[in-house]
């Protein structure tokens, strides 16, 4: 090799950049090199391992945009956002057929917000869980009836949420569907216009809401709208078994000077027009 001169440009080191790929090129050529090699070079007691995983993601919050409902369909939420539009906030209710206090349940959304209430439920096996979950509710343990009567049968299903006071309903559902009749119960009856007079001072609650398989619009026809105007009612009007609607259920809202303002698969949201002239 020729010996370096004085006054000859001496070549700057290579960048660490290349020492370090050339390290990474004669490991990799190790490696090829065969298992022999790997073997020879290994400390004692190493073993291989594979990568770990990288950490999974947190899950996105939820979007501002995104709401939360209880209902079965949402129905709580059109309600609230109807309530909303007339300045109502923390509604008082009137849940007739509450059923279960959390699921498909269309005034937990207002109880986590502060609302108040009443809930009424015949079937005793969830009049517990009702005044447990909703202490803050008053809780009635009966059926809402559409005559003097004090007293009705109660017709216990295989499935909790049809249970109902109409045999008629009964009849169509084993007729129609896979359900059956398990027994039937002696249940107490109240008046609608009773418990609105007993339990909201007279004046009408803010939303009610009825579910109440098959004698929804009998209950309707019985209250008082002369003395008792809630501003929002939720009612089934779906045909069960059906994809049909009841038209004699908007028939009778249109005569006691309501409107339509939202529709869900099984239910209907009406609202008081008097209330909406005022906005």
């Amino acid at each position: 090799m020729e010996p370096i001169s004085p006054s000859a440009p001496v070549a700057p080191p290579p960048p660490r950049r290349s020492f370090l790929f050339g390290g990474l090129l004669g490991g990799a050529a190790g490696l090829v090199g065969g298992a022999g090699g790997l073997a020879a070079a290994k400390p004692s007691g190493w073993a291989w391992s594979p990568k770990p995983e990288p950490p999974a993601e947190p899950a996105p919050a939820m979007p501002n945009e995104a709401k939360l409902s209880y209902a079965q369909f949402g129905e709580d939420i059109v309600a609230g956002g109807l309530l909303a539009s007339v300045r109502v906030e923390k509604p008082t209710y009137l849940d007739v057929g509450a059923y279960d206090p959390v699921a498909s349940n269309n005034t937990y959304l207002f109880y986590t917000r502060g609302a108040r209430g009443v809930l009424v439920e015949p079937n005793v096996a969830y009049t517990d869980r009702l005044k447990s979950v909703r202490p803050g509710d008053t809780v009635l343990a009966a059926g809402i009836g559409v005559t003097d009567a004090t007293e009705a049968d109660y017709y216990v299903l295989t499935a909790d949420q049809l249970n109902t006071f109409d045999k008629a309903q009964v009849e169509h559902l084993e007729r129609t569907t896979e359900h059956r009749l398990v027994r039937v119960v002696k249940t107490p009856l109240l008046n609608i216009n009773r418990v609105i007079a007993d339990h909201f001072g007279g004046a009408a609650p803010d939303f009610l809401s009825v579910d109440i398989e098959g004698l929804d619009l009998a209950v309707l026809k019985t209250l008082d709208f002369g003395r008792f105007r809630p501003k929002v009612i939720c009612v089934e009007t779906l045909v069960t078994g059906t994809l049909a609607h009841r038209p004699e259920v908007s028939q009778l809202f249109a005569e006691k000077g309501y409107e339509l303002r939202g529709l869900t698969f099984p239910n209907a949201l009406f609202m008081d027009k008097r209330v909406l002239n005022k906005v």
